[in-house]
């Protein structure tokens, strides 16, 4: 009698712990499955807010009351279907090193419009973030600012040639 005791309750034990694994993986199927939609509501929440940025001349894409300034809300309420999400808006002026440009310039090669779609009232609902950058077609075009960079070489032995006067 004593050893189908300890039997039965081990047995019991390892019913339970398997029982238990199976609950706990049925749960996070269902709250993942639950989250698909909300996820993918955020995704388009932010994309159409990404795509009326890039539609926005380039003098404009900036955040209200911001630097760069601009007509982008820094932060604005948006509602998808059943999902109502809070979108933040970061602009930020990049001086590309690439161009060697000075950095004194007042020109910015691009700006880097960064979003953040966070749900309040979704359960388990992880901030989502897009990035994307924004360009002028012609930047410099009608100022003063830009640089052209010209080396002067010696065809017939690479060298450089010093105080070469160039017109462009």
């Amino acid at each position: 009698i004593g050893t189908s005791l300890i039997d039965l309750i081990i047995s019991i034990g390892i019913i339970a712990v398997l029982f238990g694994g199976i609950y706990l993986v049925y749960f996070s199927l269902i709250t993942a499955i639950g989250n698909i939609g909300t996820h993918s509501a955020a995704t388009t929440a932010l994309t159409n807010e990404l795509e009326l940025i890039r539609n926005l001349p380039y003098g404009e894409v900036g955040t209200a009351g911001g630097i760069p300034a601009g007509v982008i809300p820094q932060v604005q309420t948006v509602t998808i279907g059943a999902f109502t999400f809070s979108l933040d808006a970061t602009v930020l002026n990049i001086d590309d090193p690439f161009d060697r440009s000075p950095s004194s310039s007042p020109v910015a090669d691009y700006k880097l419009v960064d979003l953040t779609a966070t749900c309040a009232l979704c359960t388990n609902f992880a901030p989502i973030e897009l990035t994307t950058t924004v360009a002028s077609r012609n930047l410099t075009a009608g100022t003063s600012y830009g640089s052209i960079f010209v080396n002067v070489i010696n065809n017939a032995d690479g060298t450089a040639i010093p105080q070469a006067t160039v017109r462009i």
